[in-house]
């Protein structure tokens, strides 16, 4: 910001470094050869982005439910679950035992090589605590939360926790998308 000095003696006292940017240089016009390369370089640079696994929505989130959804992807070849919308599973559940009835399904998934993961409404078509939600042009909640308010800070820590407990190897999200104002 206005006033800081970047020189030699570096930020703060500190050697300061830019972000990196790499840039891939074709050796051909070819069409084909420049995707093998731009391929090649996602696969070196970052690796995740070309993970695309075959995965099953379930929208029975039982425990019955998810045990016999892990046997048909274990006898059929798909590699991850993903607990679907109106399954009625609860991210934001803060309740123990309903955390440790997951984990035990999600224990189960991985025992049969499944990964498994969920669907969580983020943001849209939902109004939070006063304070959290966005607002519209009325200035009344629009029905979107605001992942930069207080009520979020909670939010994210819950999220986190179920994750954590209960050994998810992804998470769906749906939104944010909407633009709108936040109260905070």
């Amino acid at each position: 910001g206005p006033g800081t000095q970047i020189g030699a003696s570096g930020f703060h006292g500190s050697v300061w470094e830019s972000f990196h940017t790499y840039l891939l240089v074709h050796d051909t016009d070819d069409i084909e050869r420049q995707g093998l390369g731009i391929r090649k370089m996602y696969r070196t640079l970052s690796p995740q982005v070309t993970e695309n696994p075959i995965f099953m929505h379930l929208t029975d989130a039982s425990p019955a439910g998810i045990r016999s959804a892990v046997d048909q992807c274990n006898a059929s070849g798909f590699e991850m679950i993903i607990l679907s919308f109106g399954t009625a599973l609860n991210m934001e559940s803060k309740d123990e035992a309903y955390i440790k009835s997951v984990a035990e399904s999600v224990e189960y998934a991985h025992s049969k090589g499944i990964e498994i993961g969920g669907y969580n409404l983020m943001s849209s078509s939902r109004t939070v605590a006063p304070g959290g939600n966005c607002i519209g042009p009325d200035g009344k909640p629009d029905g979107a939360s605001c992942l930069a308010s207080e009520w979020s800070d909670d939010y994210y820590a819950t999220i986190k926790h179920f994750i954590t407990e209960t050994g998810f190897d992804a998470i769906e999200t749906d939104g944010p998308f909407e633009g709108a104002l936040c109260y905070s």
